[in-house]
């Protein structure tokens, strides 16, 4: 069985760039590897941040 088919990382960052406005933030970072990725973004001044990465899903008992 082949393995998932994930698009170009510019399919990714242009869907997160439409995501960021529709949350009304044009303060935002991000990065993503191989191993994990992140996003960070403030709203009213809160900052948020999300991450996953290979050990934590792994962690938490999913099958990667």
């Amino acid at each position: 069985m082949a393995g998932k088919h994930y698009g170009p990382p510019e399919q990714y960052e242009d869907k997160l760039v439409k995501v960021m406005q529709c949350l009304g933030t044009t303060d935002y970072n991000f990065d993503w590897g191989r191993r994990g990725g992140w996003v960070e973004f403030r709203i009213n001044g809160q900052l948020y941040r999300f991450d996953r990465s290979v050990e934590k899903a792994q962690e938490n008992g999913q099958k990667i």
